[in-house]
């Protein structure tokens, strides 16, 4: 090839500079057999549109953890970039949920200590426990996913995150209100008892806030826990079981 620079293949150095890498990755990357620059007449190497591609799916499968060994097993022949993009949606997605469930406990911990000042730890633990949606079992994200068109999940993400500052409406106040059912039900209260018709009117006002009054979303939400407590009556991956469930739908038909 002649020595010429074409301006559709960079340097060495260009390569580098444009894509944030040195050049000693990239001369480990074609050790690797990775990329195959061409090279001039005197041994410079040039880097083309193919080069670049690999070298953006090399970054993705980093990121999603393989080593260049594997890469070079899955690039073998020519890369799906548009599938390794989206598989890098998915993780940044992965990191991005992980985040918000961390803030969300936080939340709800420090809703805890403030409200609940005399329960022992173990009482605590419960409650952190009790909202944590990250351990919610593969089915059960996937049945939440089925019921909600893409807008109607965004439109219940989008209220969740307003919400989870808030100590009236936000995920403190649910745990806060499911302890409170679960001392009601573990004391023998009535669903009649005003204490029962106190906190059903509760969750019917969290429920609300959540939905944000849309009667459909609230339709859909009640199938999902139905669906999602007949496979796990006792709520063990759930913040609440059949128990607290039917408590509470006692109590709003006893107040009917």
């Amino acid at each position: 090839m002649a020595g010429r620079f074409d301006e559709t293949l960079l340097t060495a150095a260009e390569c580098a500079r444009r894509t944030g890498l040195t050049v000693r990755a990239l001369r480990v990357y074609e050790t690797r057999g990775l990329i195959r620059p061409i090279r001039t007449e005197k041994g410079w190497r040039l880097y083309s549109r193919k080069d670049l591609e690999r070298l953006a799916a090399v970054g993705t499968l980093k990121m999603l953890g393989l080593s260049l060994a594997e890469i070079g097993g899955t690039l073998s022949g020519a890369p799906d970039l548009a599938g390794l993009l989206r598989a890098r949606i998915d993780a940044w997605q992965a990191l991005v949920d992980q985040a918000r469930d961390g803030l969300d406990l936080s939340q709800l911990a420090l809703a805890a200590v403030q409200s609940r000042r005399s329960l022992p730890i173990e009482r605590l633990c419960e409650l952190v426990r009790s909202m944590n949606m990250t351990k919610m079992p593969r089915a059960l994200l996937d049945l939440a996913g089925a019921l909600h068109t893409p807008e109607e999940r965004e439109q219940i993400l989008a209220r969740k995150m307003a919400m989870v500052d808030d100590p009236t409406f936000g995920q403190g106040a649910w745990a806060v209100l499911i302890a409170e059912i679960k001392d009601l039900i573990a004391a023998g209260t009535a669903p009649a008892d005003p204490a029962a018709q106190a906190a059903a009117r509760r969750w019917v006002e969290l429920v609300k806030a959540f939905s944000g009054g849309d009667a459909g979303i609230e339709a859909k939400g009640k199938q999902f826990w139905e669906q999602a407590l007949d496979q796990d009556p006792d709520g063990r991956e759930l913040p609440f079981g059949k128990a607290e469930w039917e408590f509470v739908a006692s109590a709003m038909r006893a107040a009917a």
